[in-house]
């Protein structure tokens, strides 16, 4: 493992980045985050040279032959963490995980790596702003739902429960990698995994950018707030049964 300025790793699942996407890599190298795991998840043929200006900035780069969600490229890239920097003498403190199209500033992300070494078993979560009037509809009203449903159904109020900058402890990998999901539904899976397994959730603010009224997301507003809805109640279905005996 090479020497680190930083004590994390940087976790970017990404598919279809734009032009962006090496500036963004740039700016976390010249940070001082010198460890970034880069997971293509099967993106088209025509973005292949930013995985490879990728590469050449030293980022492991793990790739998916097919597009199988943000989610599964989540978890690869957690199973790569596991494989590959946990058995030196030097443990990094966590995962950092963040978003490939520019909407998450580094100055957060390096509060993100301070809180979790401040807190190093807790899950660190990055909260946004859907307060703001210029916020893409899509965007504050999926996440304002979500949240009314976990305050209501799960007992946590989170105003940003889709938040993708999030610090997940080492000493909690094994607890969190397993939430099901392979689409955006893992976010939620994850946090109501942090939850069966006790795990302390810590919050902090981070800029609230979209660009572009956010076209470059691949969030599915209908089919992927079923797939999350979905998970919250597996997950309430499977408490009920706990607790009914």
């Amino acid at each position: 493992m090479k020497k680190s300025i930083n004590q994390t790793v940087i976790l970017i699942p990404a598919y279809d980045p734009d032009r962006r996407f090496p500036r963004f890599l740039e700016q976390l190298t010249e940070r001082g985050f010198s460890e970034i795991i880069v997971v293509n998840d099967g993106s088209r043929e025509d973005t292949a040279r930013y995985f490879s200006q990728a590469e050449a900035m030293g980022c492991h780069v793990v790739t998916h032959a097919c597009n199988r969600g943000y989610g599964a490229a989540t978890k690869t890239g957690l199973e790569w963490f596991r494989r590959n920097f946990l058995s030196g003498e030097k443990r990094p403190i966590g995962v950092i995980t963040c978003d490939c199209d520019g909407q998450h500033d580094v100055t957060d992300i390096l509060t993100c790596e301070e809180m979790l070494r401040d807190n190093p078993d807790v899950l660190v979560w990055g909260l946004r702003d859907f307060s703001r009037r210029d916020i893409p509809w899509k965007s504050a009203i999926g996440n304002r739902a979500t949240t009314a449903v976990f305050r209501r159904l799960i007992g946590l109020d989170l105003p940003d429960t889709q938040s993708g900058l999030r610090g997940i402890p080492t000493s909690r990998i094994d607890d969190l990698i397993t939430a099901p999901g392979d689409g955006f539904e893992f976010t939620t899976s994850l946090l109501l995994e942090a939850r069966r397994n006790r795990v302390p959730l810590v919050t902090f603010p981070v800029q609230t950018i979209y660009l572009d009224e956010n076209r470059s997301t691949h969030f599915r507003p209908v089919r992927d707030s079923v797939r999350v809805y979905a998970t919250i109640g597996k997950y309430l279905l499977k408490r009920g049964r706990r607790l009914g005996g």
